[in-house]
């Protein structure tokens, strides 16, 4: 696993663009995909090769929630830690407690999602 590789899960491409943009200008190495299916076969493929997934919640085709009960239900992918970013009101505590599993809500500029990364795999290093 390449420590400093994401999936970034966004079918807008602006904002897919901008934090690809802002998470690369930090060190990280992003991996876009616009949708929940093309999301899912990347990890199929190489369910090691990133260590956090960025995820929309809405999305064409297979939407964030279900591609995080997937990842979960997966003994590969059941503790990569996932970063929801939302423009809903949902929260943290909708996730069942999941300590793998953190809210950004939008809009965020640059410097929060960048935060935010870090945070978690800070976190998940610690563990």
């Amino acid at each position: 696993m390449t420590s400093r590789r994401l999936l970034h899960v966004e079918d807008d491409e602006a904002l897919r663009r901008f934090v690809e943009a802002a998470l690369e200008q930090a060190g990280y190495i992003v991996d876009g995909v616009p949708n929940g299916l093309e999301a899912l076969e990347a990890l199929r493929r190489d369910p090691d090769a990133h260590r956090l997934v960025i995820l929309d919640l809405v999305l064409p085709g297979l939407n964030g929630l279900e591609l995080l009960a997937t990842l979960r239900a997966n003994p590969t992918t059941r503790d990569l830690p996932v970063l929801v970013t939302t423009g809903t009101f949902i929260t943290a505590n909708e996730f069942g407690r999941d300590p793998k599993v953190s809210v950004l809500r939008k809009p965020f500029d640059d410097q929060r999602i960048v935060a935010a990364v870090d945070s978690m795999l800070d976190a998940s290093t610690r563990k």
